[in-house]
């Protein structure tokens, strides 16, 4: 289903829109975003809302070395790869295909790693 939505819609990245420096929260919601490469790295973005994509992966996204939330809720998203997830205390992904895995909670803890305390 995924692959076959994203024929349809042209490739759009986080490194086609704007980011502001200073900002501590991120909302790139409902923008038909199919990847969040190209975000760069924003040190005082602590919270990172980019729910209603149609992001597949987390292929492409740049550490945010003091990210603490991300909610992507209500993407295509199919696995933890390429999430640098270090910092990471809470994560939201309801409304994925991963979110469908029996070992969805696991394997956010082993993306996100110790500091990981909402699923």
């Amino acid at each position: 289903r995924a692959r076959r939505v994203l024929r349809a819609h042209p490739s759009k990245s986080c490194g086609q829109l704007p980011v502001i420096p200073g900002l501590e929260v991120f909302t790139i919601r409902s923008l038909g975003l199919t990847s969040l490469r190209g975000m760069g790295v924003h040190p005082e973005v602590r919270q990172l809302f980019a729910q209603s994509n149609l992001l597949v992966s987390f292929e492409g996204f740049e550490p945010q070395h003091h990210l603490l939330e991300l909610h992507a809720e209500d993407n295509l998203i199919e696995s933890f790869r390429g999430l640098p997830g270090e910092s990471i205390e809470a994560i939201w992904l309801a409304g994925n295909p991963i979110a469908e895995s029996t070992h969805y909670r696991t394997m956010a803890i082993a993306a996100c790693g110790r500091n990981l305390k909402t699923i």
